[in-house]
């Protein structure tokens, strides 16, 4: 069986010794692989166009992590301890939400790609967690391995999120310096850290569209029950391009 094709946003990456680079982590390919997918990297294109015969390829679309959010994104001005934004990021990212949302396509939002996809409907964020939680604060990593768990998410058991994972808590790392504040009216939260913080969502009416504030894609090898995440969102893919297929079908057989 053709295995579904899986859209990974990219991070643009700017060298003043170099030309600029667009691209992801390795292990967000290695994780879609592992669970059943065909990944490919979706590129912040300026051109709405040329980003949507990409995006129409697709079966699911993962956005990753990367860059900080626009501010102005969520009515906001910038504060100092922002960090590098990107806006072409930002424009690109919210226009194939908008695509997969309105065609149901499957999505799963990790680290920046919650807070992504918490501003896209309507949320707000902490531009830093440090001030914003008085500079102590369980969310901010202190160097060490990636792959290491920093602290425990409680998931709400009767979730869809609860349900995949099966556990009513989980280990997470922490590589992130923000974090949604104002929850978007058409998200649920779903997991939550031990001071508060949103650490999962998911969108309310639809099939599959998961966020989670961790980096699942570094933390499946040593504790597989998160690798249920991403067979979920590829099992869910693979039911999207089924049905897409046979309403296809259907029409071609109508007209003909």
């Amino acid at each position: 069986m053709k295995r579904p094709l899986i859209g990974i946003t990219a991070e643009i990456v700017e060298d003043p010794n170099f030309v600029p680079l667009q691209g992801t982590g390795e292990q967000y390919f290695r994780a879609i692989d592992r669970a059943g997918g065909a990944p490919i990297l979706i590129p912040s294109l300026a051109d709405p166009e040329h980003l949507s015969s990409i995006f129409e390829a697709c079966d699911g679309l993962l956005l990753s992590g990367g860059e900080d959010v626009e501010p102005n994104n969520y009515g906001e001005t910038p504060q100092p301890e922002l960090q590098k934004t990107n806006p072409t990021r930002d424009k690109c990212e919210q226009q194939l939400l908008k695509w997969a949302l309105k065609d149901h396509v499957p999505v799963l939002a990790i680290c920046r790609g919650i807070q992504m996809l918490n501003v896209h409907l309507g949320g707000t964020l902490h531009q830093d967690l440090q001030k914003a939680f008085g500079g102590k604060t369980i969310h901010v990593g202190d160097g060490r391995d990636w792959r290491t768990l920093q602290h425990t998410m409680k998931v709400e058991r009767s979730s869809q999120f609860g349900e995949i994972l099966g556990v009513d808590s989980i280990g997470v790392n922490n590589i992130h310096h923000q974090g949604i504040k104002t929850l978007a009216p058409k998200l649920r939260a779903t997991g939550q850290a031990e001071d508060g913080l949103v650490e999962a969502v998911e969108m309310i009416g639809e099939r599959f569209v998961l966020g989670v504030q961790c980096h699942p894609e570094l933390l499946w090898e040593s504790e597989p029950r998160w690798l249920r995440l991403f067979e979920a969102f590829v099992q869910a893919t693979k039911e999207y391009g089924s049905s897409v297929g046979k309403e296809y079908q259907a029409l071609v057989t109508f007209k003909g």
